[in-house]
């Protein structure tokens, strides 16, 4: 190594239920089927996409108490967990219903729904407002 440089680790950083898909790797159709593989993204290709990604989880989980990807059990969602429901989400486009019997409201208002799936949970990045 050069100068003693070390080479850089790329770990995934954050909270996963909240991490856009192409965080994670994986990149979706529209409408994907189960046995399509994952395709790998180079991180170069990452960009304030995956933010909104994560604004729209957020704005869910305030009036759901949860992200709409985290795990049905009080468990920690594991990353395998995270891409199933994602997929989900990208084959049914429907958010799901607060699993949180303790959530603020039980159905999203239909103008915050439109916002999150419309403009912010798009599973393809370049489908996603950034105007």
């Amino acid at each position: 190594l050069e100068n003693n440089e070390l080479p850089q680790k790329r770990t995934l950083q954050g909270t996963t239920s909240y991490s856009a898909p192409e965080l994670m790797g994986m990149s979706l159709s529209p409408l994907p089927s189960s046995d399509v593989p994952l395709v790998e993204i180079p991180t170069n290709h990452i960009t304030t996409a995956a933010d909104l990604w994560s604004l729209g989880c957020t704005i869910y989980a305030l009036f759901a108490g949860d992200s709409p990807f985290a795990p049905a059990s009080a468990s920690i969602a594991s990353d395998v967990e995270v891409i199933e429901a994602i997929r989900r989400y990208s084959e049914t486009r429907q958010l799901p219903l607060p699993i949180n019997n303790n959530a603020p409201m039980q159905q999203l208002p239909t103008e915050w729904n439109n916002l999150i799936q419309q403009f912010l949970l798009q599973t393809n990045p370049h489908q996603r407002s950034t105007g």
